[in-house]
């Protein structure tokens, strides 16, 4: 997996994916049927739609799902469907994947509908094990506090949970070289360490976005490089320490001063 960072993630993924290959040199009359259900449980941006992706095509290779179908959508937009249209949903992504990111707005011990469809959920991670992958992604509390401790059966049908943890300051600044070089942007080291640190002093927070945070802070060193080589005449394609920093505080961009 050519991913940065998640290295807990890309074992875990291993370990099934092997797992699964050595099923496949035993009799099939010998192979005992089991589910492939995931709860993926980290902040925003840490890649977890790519991981759902990656698995949907994992598990298509290896022959556990006929189809490459992978349905994407919310737990909120789920409650709002009803049980009835989030039905319709599922049937769509059988033999493929269904992915519910935010999952936790389900939250069936306050709404009725959402409490609907999360027992649906249950209901066809059983009996429908060997047609369909459901994937359930969003924040590790919320997910465990709103939908594991409000039915037992989360926890036994969906036995794959990846954690995905927050990205290092070193992590950090490889995403936001990534981002430089795909633009043929030139960037020293000590501007992707400045640019990791900044990112990265939101860690631990629920809000930080991670790669997304790091989208933002190339996009605004982007924007600042752009408006510096217009005033400098300069068609040098470089990010500086400036751009990342941002111009010092004057009366004129901070008026209360």
């Amino acid at each position: 997996m050519e991913m940065i960072g998640l290295n807990g993630v890309k074992q875990r993924v291993l370990d099934i994916y092997e797992s699964i290959w050595m099923e496949s040199k035993i009799p099939a009359a010998s192979r005992v049927p089991r589910s492939y259900h995931f709860a993926l449980l980290g902040n925003p941006g840490t890649g977890k739609t790519t991981v759902g992706k990656l698995l949907g095509k994992m598990l298509k290779e290896l022959g556990i799902r006929s189809k490459n179908e992978f349905i994407d959508t919310t737990g909120e937009k789920l409650a709002r469907m009803g049980a009835d249209k989030a039905a319709q949903e599922i049937n769509k992504a059988m033999d493929g994947v269904f992915f519910i990111d935010e999952a936790y707005a389900l939250d069936p011990a306050k709404n009725v509908e959402g409490g609907a469809v999360a027992m649906q959920l249950l209901d066809v991670a059983e009996s429908q094990r060997e047609r369909i992958t459901l994937i359930l992604a969003g924040y590790k509390n919320e997910i465990e506090s709103k939908l594991f401790d409000y039915n037992d059966g989360f926890h036994r049908r969906f036995p794959h949970i990846l954690v995905f943890d927050d990205y290092t300051d070193p992590e950090l600044g490889q995403i936001f070289q990534s981002l430089c070089q795909q633009g043929n942007w030139n960037c020293s080291s000590d501007v992707v360490k400045l640019a990791a640190r900044r990112v990265g002093r939101g860690r631990g927070h629920k809000t930080f976005g991670n790669a997304g945070a790091v989208r933002v802070c190339f996009e605004r060193a982007y924007e600042r490089a752009l408006t510096r080589m217009k005033e400098q005449k300069n068609f040098k394609l470089e990010i500086v320490l400036e751009d990342v920093l941002g111009p010092p505080p004057t009366r004129e961009n901070i008026p209360e001063l």
